[in-house]
């Protein structure tokens, strides 16, 4: 849409600010051949975003994910200009850990619309309560579900996975259990004979297998945080 829009959505009630942004995509080659999503925005947008370096400020400057792999300095190629690493910004990654590089709005509209004053989207601080005609408004928990959709059937994969690894596990802990009450047979014949109750030797196997699945838990935590750099993208452990 025309960046003229974004003057109407300024001036909505209930906003503060608003200011156009262009989102888009581009290769670019950082130690190889890379995807990258492109994000055209006005001076001052992300800078406390910034953890390394300053913000955009100019035509020619791009603050980068610090998965790209380049630092403050470096200089390559998105699409026909060459622009230089001001700043870096950690975790800022979408599409698979896809990294993201922020460019002033002019380079993103030369990048993908040869320089026309259009916008893909506005951000707004505030609250927009009446937008202008053709305007949607998306909440942050709205755009960040939008920006998961494409990949929606290869989570549901995992999701699915994920069960599937969960229903092992619990088969794994259970064949242990078990064939450790085999081989305590007699023992527990004893216990049985000496008059303990049933409640008794059945909490004796359930601590047996919480203590078990405790041990494993604890394991795989280490192992996570040894493999977890490796990984080509973060990868988020729940506490389910």
């Amino acid at each position: 849409f025309p960046e003229s829009v974004v003057d109407d959505v300024a001036g909505g009630e209930g906003v503060r600010e608003a200011s156009p942004v262009v989102v888009t995509g581009s290769t670019v080659d950082v130690s190889g051949l890379t995807g990258v999503n492109v994000i055209g925005v006005a001076p001052g947008v992300i800078d406390a975003a910034v953890v390394k370096g300053r913000g955009v400020r100019r035509s020619g400057q791009v603050v980068a994910d610090e998965s790209l792999g380049a630092d403050v300095g470096d200089t390559f190629e998105l699409g026909d200009a060459w622009v230089e690493v001001v700043g870096t910004v950690d975790g800022l990654t979408y599409f698979a850990g896809t990294p993201t590089l922020f460019v002033s709005i002019g380079d993103a509209q030369a990048l993908t619309f040869a320089g026309q004053p259009v916008a893909t989207a506005a951000v707004v601080r505030g609250e927009l309560t009446s937008p202008p005609a053709g305007v949607k408004v998306l909440t942050n928990a709205e755009v960040e579900a939008d920006l998961a959709r494409p990949l929606r059937r290869a989570t549901q994969t995992i999701d699915f996975m994920k069960v599937l690894l969960w229903l092992v596990a619990a088969w794994i802990v259970g064949s242990m259990v078990y064939l450790s009450v085999l081989e305590r047979t007699r023992d527990l014949a004893v216990l049985k004979a000496t008059g303990a109750a049933n409640r008794a030797l059945l909490g004796g196997l359930v601590l047996q297998a919480v203590v078990l699945a405790g041990a494993a838990s604890l394991v795989a935590e280490v192992l996570a945080l040894v493999l977890g750099p490796a990984l080509a993208m973060r990868a988020e452990i729940s506490e389910a």
